[in-house]
């Protein structure tokens, strides 16, 4: 066998697929593989296929890639959004999580300037991704602490005013 060149055929491959997501009950793909080896598993066409032994984990990643595949388009259908739609929602929520831990670490009086510098500037982008991918705003979860003027939306400077300059020394 060359570099390079499939060990399992693209018939195989479907076939244990077929077996493993579209049965009337999901069989395991041991058991797939079990059906294989012994020249049972059914073919495109419905008859049994030539009998081969396949490796339980190769195979468990080609049913895997398949499963992943078809909820992303059942996603997409059910949802009428685009792929862009979705990674933009996902890098929003990956945004959120590191405001979140932000808003923690500033709780414990552990954010320093850097980290609140660094996270201004991905909220910036993920609004502007946000608002190119036509998703809608989302409300602030939690209160907002008012700022030396007042305002509930402290600028950036009211933020950084009392943060250290240089991180604390690790002793």
């Amino acid at each position: 066998m060359a570099v390079g060149d499939r060990r399992y055929s693209q018939e195989q491959i479907d076939a244990v697929v077929r077996m493993a997501l579209d049965g009337p009950s999901r069989v395991s793909v041991p058991e797939c593989l079990r059906h294989a080896a012994a020249g049972t598993l059914p073919g495109a066409d419905g008859k049994p296929m030539p009998a081969f032994v396949g490796n339980a984990g190769t195979f468990g990643d080609y049913v895997a890639k398949e499963a992943r595949l078809r909820r992303r388009r059942d996603v997409i259908a059910d949802g009428g959004q685009d792929a862009a739609q979705l990674l933009a929602a996902r890098l929003v929520a990956v945004g959120e999580r590191e405001v979140q831990k932000l808003e923690r670490r500033a709780a414990r009086n552990k954010a320093t300037a850097r980290d609140i510098r660094e996270c201004i500037g991905l909220v910036s982008d993920l609004v502007k991704l946000r608002r190119t991918a036509g998703l809608p705003d989302v409300a602030p979860t939690g209160e907002t602490a008012p700022a030396k003027n007042g305002k509930t939306d402290a600028p950036a400077d009211d933020l950084l005013a009392g943060a250290p300059t240089t991180p604390a020394p690790i002793v």
